[in-house]
């Protein structure tokens, strides 16, 4: 959770506050969390394949064919 330029975590069971990193900018603090989602999005055991760009996506699709 980002409040402010401050990345927190709250542990497994929400009961361990912890401070991540603290930032500069809230732009750097976002886009630290954007990476922390797009980590847990790609790393999950039953995730969707995901693809950085159309184009990917389309070669990927190309080889099924």
């Amino acid at each position: 959770m980002r409040e402010g330029v401050e990345l927190w975590t709250w542990g497994v069971n929400g009961n361990n506050p912890a401070l991540v990193e603290a930032f500069d900018s809230e732009e750097e603090a976002d886009h630290a969390l954007m990476l922390c989602h797009r980590f847990d999005l790609l790393n999950g055991d039953d995730n969707p394949i995901v693809y950085n760009t159309k184009a990917e996506a389309e070669e990927a699709i190309a080889e099924i064919a």
